[in-house]
């Protein structure tokens, strides 16, 4: 819907910080939001608790972006 009226947006999947890989993670420990023009859409939260994994793009290629770490 968004980029049918041609607002930019990307769908964040991110990692609690702090969370260490190697452990047993929490389900919790992970979360993902939708965004458009840096605003949480779906899936609100204090995005400063989390590091982004991956950022995919809501563009017609679908195009994931991983995230350097």
């Amino acid at each position: 819907m968004l980029r049918r009226r041609g607002l930019p947006s990307c769908l964040v999947i991110a990692m609690r910080k702090g969370a260490n890989r190697s452990d047993d993670i929490a389900t919790d420990d992970y979360h993902s939001w939708v965004e458009c023009n840096d605003t949480i859409l779906i899936g609100h939260c204090d995005r400063s608790t989390y590091h982004p994994l991956m950022v995919v793009a809501g563009q017609s290629t679908g195009a994931a972006l991983p995230l350097g770490g």
